[in-house]
């Protein structure tokens, strides 16, 4: 639980960036299968 809301954290942070971050890149890939 802790570690899951950790990395939800870190990849909120990671979409904030100019650049994104590796994870955000995952995170992203995944919203775009999901929809």
């Amino acid at each position: 639980s802790k570690c899951g809301l950790s990395g939800m954290g870190m990849a909120a942070v990671g979409k904030q960036l100019p650049v994104p971050s590796y994870e955000g890149l995952m995170e992203l890939q995944a919203d775009m299968r999901g929809q």
